[in-house]
């Protein structure tokens, strides 16, 4: 019964613990994972903004690259000479030495054109200013530019340049030639090189090819992930690749963001979060558990104390006082529902010898063994009492006497095959049994008849020579 009683507070616990894990779990549904949501949203739009930053900044700086480059075409005096020149009123040495100086003005004024060289309308070098544009690179362009375009990077002297085209246009005349300008590119690859982060770097592509990449940038993996991704469309799955377009050109802003480490401080944000759920939880279920524990312990010292007064100490059965409460209550039940109720009783034959033969203790040791087999052969629903000395009742309820009585002559054969020992000597024992069935009657009977008249046929089995059972039927008056 203690036992018993144990289990259903261990159930108490268990529904504390199921508790506190379902609130954890409301909280992880309802509370963490849509903070988790936001914390990752809140990162997507940092890497949205670290791109979107760099972008501006480089737009900014090619914007102002073609707004110089279109400037430096538009000069009036020069354009007007070069018209001249291809209207054949003057010599290719007399525009060169006219338009050359005042080119030169414009590289003084612009420090971060490094050189500029003029063609015609078919593409024939004019002239240049500043540092020359080396031969092979006189068709960096396609086609003649109708608008500002971009080239390059080229690599002149050891030094990296970004070259732009840039027509000259008369609105009379129409396109009277263009100009091939020299930027140095220390601001772009600044930008690039600055915005570099041990998670994230900017780099500009055109086509397949990486243009810019952030200088002395260890991350070899970042960069081959892009270059895969330029060729052949795969991406690392550690790896996220936004980009932007550069406008009026077919330059690509790309960030190439390591995942692993971008979100590696959100990661364990989200691990803390969890220690802390799971450490609440356990504090609670404790906390509970250590609160209940008084209460618990005087229910358990109570329920001992009621088993105690119920069972008996000898053999674990209940004892006979115990044995009047279960034999009102059944046979209550057995008479409101019209339901059969059968009784075993059983002694010991000759005990008394057997003490007095082996001794108090062998005599303890049968009685116990004894309780244990009758433990043994019955139901759950059953009922297994020591009457007082070496008696002993079955409480069967819902059996009939053929049920009984089978149970009752099972007892008496496993009895009589049991060996005992005591000092050091083997002996064995032998039972007499006797069998009531209450069936109906027209009142409930006093219990006390019932154990009167099952007693009857265990004297009937005792007379008859021991050994045996003696069934009957309950008389009612």
């Amino acid at each position: 019964m203690v036992k018993g009683y144990r289990k259903d507070i261990f159930k108490v616990y268990a529904v504390i613990a199921l508790s506190c894990v379902l609130l954890a779990l409301c909280f992880y549904l309802f509370g963490f994972r849509p903070l988790v949501d936001r914390l990752h949203q809140a990162h997507g739009q940092e890497i949205r903004f670290y791109l979107n930053s760099g972008h501006q900044l480089l737009h900014e700086v090619l914007q102002n690259h073609r707004d110089i480059a279109r400037q430096m075409a538009s000069r009036t005096i020069i354009r007007k000479e070069q018209i001249r020149y291809l209207r054949g009123e003057i010599d290719g040495a007399a525009l060169a030495a006219f338009s050359r100086d005042k080119l030169a003005d414009g590289l003084t004024a612009h420090p971060e054109i490094a050189g500029i060289t003029r063609f015609d309308p078919q593409g024939r070098r004019l002239y240049s200013a500043g540092i020359a544009l080396p031969v092979a690179l006189d068709h960096a362009f396609d086609h003649i530019p109708q608008t500002v375009q971009i080239a390059g990077p080229a690599t002149i002297e050891g030094i990296s340049y970004l070259l732009y085209a840039s027509p000259i246009v008369d609105q009379q005349f129409g396109l009277a030639g263009y100009d091939i300008l020299m930027f140095s590119d220390e601001r772009i690859q600044g930008i690039v090189s600055a915005a570099a982060k041990s998670s994230s770097h900017l780099a500009i592509t055109r086509g397949r090819d990486i243009l810019y990449w952030p200088a002395d940038c260890p991350d070899a993996e970042a960069r081959t992930t892009l270059q895969a991704f330029l060729q052949n469309g795969t991406v690392h799955k550690f790896y996220q690749l936004p980009r932007l377009p550069l406008a009026d050109s077919d330059l690509k802003v790309f960030a190439v963001v390591d995942t692993r480490l971008f979100f590696a401080d959100l990661h364990r944000q989200k691990l803390n979060l969890m220690a802390a759920i799971i450490t609440a939880t356990l504090l609670i279920v404790v906390a509970t558990v250590l609160a209940m524990g008084p209460l618990i312990r005087r229910l358990l010292t109570h329920q001992s104390l009621l088993e105690r007064a119920r069972l008996d100490g000898l053999t674990g059965l209940y004892n006979q006082t115990w044995l009047a409460s279960i034999m009102e209550n059944e046979l209550e039940r057995a008479h409101r529902y019209q339901r059969s109720l059968s009784l075993v009783m059983f002694d010991v034959d000759r005990f008394k010898e057997i003490n007095d033969t082996w001794g108090h203790l062998a005599g303890d040791q049968v009685l116990q063994r004894l309780a244990g087999l009758a433990g043994g052969m019955i139901r759950a629903v059953d009922f297994a009492a020591r009457y007082g000395g070496d008696e002993f009742i079955l409480v069967l309820p819902e059996t009939g006497i053929q049920g009984a009585n089978a149970l009752a002559e099972r007892l008496r054969r496993a009895a009589m095959e049991e060996s005992f020992s005591a000092r050091e000597q083997a002996f064995q024992v032998t039972i007499s049994v006797g069998v009531l069935e209450y069936v109906s009657c027209d009142r409930v009977p006093n219990w006390k008849k019932l154990l009167e008249q099952v007693d009857q046929a265990l004297y009937a089995s005792k007379a008859g020579g021991r050994n045996r059972v003696t069934a009957t039927a309950f008389a009612c008056w």
